[in-house]
């Protein structure tokens, strides 16, 4: 079965309304070349009025990285912030919004049509602690991308490399923390270290493990995403969240904690 690349998204609005489904957005920019970014929002607060957005409401950490959508920020509430020490890139500054993005980068030509991949469904990593499920996020028809909105599970950037191809960065991120979930497993990210081992495990039951090589944590203004996100070369995975200090007037981290990973045999 083939699956055929969605068409242009457009430059992502900043809504004004949760989602109905209750999940974040990610910061979205087109270029005349068809771009994608991705960011670290707030999470969906449900029927408050809160802003949707990317990484949620202890503070983002987590920005999904893909073909970007939107993200929205909304102004965190500062009650765990203050408690916990934001902006200290822990994942602690408490909001209910944050909103960054990832440099514009290509995604696949709308004409190329490509076998349906085998999407992961759980991401394990023994030394932070991390067991959650992980979901396929693609965008949405206005041009949003899609993430869950819970700390606790993960999204794949569908129209990128899967665990199973022979080439290029798989792409999983999520929020570092929610105002329903508090403070999420990427938080523990930057805990990571050379050498540690990530397992994704996909749906058709097979593990694909991967050896850390980099923990970085960068300003979202210089991601080199054509890097993170590249189709080429030996096959890795990338985890992304959001880290260091906390903007409480845009409800955003400055930056983002990457998770470099090289496939193992």
């Amino acid at each position: 079965m083939s699956r055929r690349r969605p068409g242009r998204p457009r430059t992502a609005r900043r809504p004004s309304q949760p989602s109905r489904r209750r999940r974040a957005a990610l910061a979205l920019l087109v270029a005349p070349a068809l771009a994608v970014l991705v960011g670290c929002g707030p999470a969906a607060t449900g029927a408050d009025g809160a802003t949707p957005g990317t990484t949620g409401a202890a503070g983002d950490a987590g920005a999904a990285g893909a073909p970007g959508g939107p993200s929205p920020s909304a102004a965190p509430d500062g009650a765990a912030a203050d408690a916990a020490g934001a902006g200290d890139g822990s994942g602690t500054g408490t909001g209910t919004g944050a909103a960054a993005g990832l440099p514009m980068l290509p995604t696949r030509p709308e004409d190329v049509v490509v076998a349906a991949p085998v999407p992961p469904v759980r991401l394990l990593v023994g030394a932070a602690g991390i067991d959650m499920p992980v979901e396929a996020v693609g965008v949405d028809a206005d041009g949003t991308m899609e993430i869950p909105a819970s700390a606790g599970t993960a999204g794949w950037y569908r129209f990128g490399p899967a665990p199973a191809g022979g080439a290029g960065s798989v792409v999983v991120a999520a929020h570092v923390d929610t105002v329903a979930d508090g403070i999420g497993p990427f938080a523990r990210l930057r805990d990571l270290g050379p050498g540690d081992v990530v397992e994704l495990a996909d749906e058709a039951g097979t593990t694909h493990r991967y050896a850390v090589t980099a923990v970085e944590q960068v300003a979202k203004t210089a991601l080199p995403a054509d890097a993170l996100f590249a189709r080429d070369g030996a096959p890795r995975l990338v985890l992304i969240t959001c880290g260091g200090p906390f903007d409480r007037t845009t409800g955003s981290y400055r930056d983002n904690v990457l998770v470099e990973a090289d496939r193992l045999p």
